[in-house]
């Protein structure tokens, strides 16, 4: 246990207890819905760059041709769109030609590479959980935690530890219990092993309200449980 977990423990003794719970990697326990790319109607379009075309063989004169025309096929159309440092247009082109106008242009022999300007979505990472739809704190926009797009970027890792100070835990919760760290009473001030009383009820298992076990599973429950109502951040 580090240093830095033991004095965020400590700075908590206005409340009850505080425990360590480790994040897992998630991936499998989650469900990755792409999204279908939408057409802009747009084309990428790069003209055979001088120096291909000087490892092909072409001289000076040839290069200088062969990269006017393909400027001149550019401009037959409304350009909405160039980088002069990448050497590329974006041309307006209706979507229903927009396959055909690629492949004649890279029939031309004039293009290094042409392609639709697609807009791609990043993919929606939910938990493949049946009861998801009803985790408000997840889903809320006002309130909730937003994890959804939290997720598109990771869904954590085993060397992440988070340290909460809250009003205990269930320590028997299935979501918890393999992920869980040793636990710290900063009123008695006593580690779990010392006999540091972590649930505060008598068998020692559930914690005073729910609220701390609500909130380690939120931040770092294990997967997916028809019955419980936390994820893994």
């Amino acid at each position: 246990m580090s240093i830095i977990a033991k004095v965020i423990f400590l700075a908590c003794g206005m409340l009850t207890s505080s425990t360590l719970i480790r994040q897992v990697s998630a991936t499998n326990l989650f469900n990755e819905s792409p999204s279908n790319p939408e057409s802009s109607s747009r084309v990428i379009m790069k003209r055979k760059t001088a120096k291909s075309l000087q490892g092909q063989g072409k001289t000076e004169a040839e290069i200088d041709e062969i990269r006017n025309n393909g400027m001149s096929e550019i401009k037959k159309n409304e350009v909405v769109f160039e980088s002069p440092l990448l050497d590329i247009q974006v041309v307006q082109v209706p979507e229903a030609a927009m396959q055909a106008f690629i492949d004649q242009q890279l029939n031309t022999g004039l293009f290094e590479y042409i392609e639709e300007d697609s807009v791609q979505s990043p993919a929606e990472t939910t938990p493949n959980d049946p009861s998801f739809g009803s985790q408000w704190h997840h889903l809320n926009t006002t309130a909730g935690m937003k994890n959804v797009l939290a997720w598109d970027v990771t869904t954590g890792h085993p060397s992440i530890t988070v340290a909460i100070c809250d009003t205990g835990i269930q320590v028997n919760h299935p979501d918890l219990e393999a992920n869980r760290a040793e636990g710290y009473n900063a009123i008695t001030q006593q580690w779990e092993s010392d006999g540091g009383d972590i649930t505060h009820i008598t068998d020692n298992t559930y914690d005073m309200t729910g609220h701390g076990t609500q909130v380690a599973g939120a931040a770092a429950a294990i997967g997916v449980r028809q019955s419980f109502h936390c994820f893994n951040l």
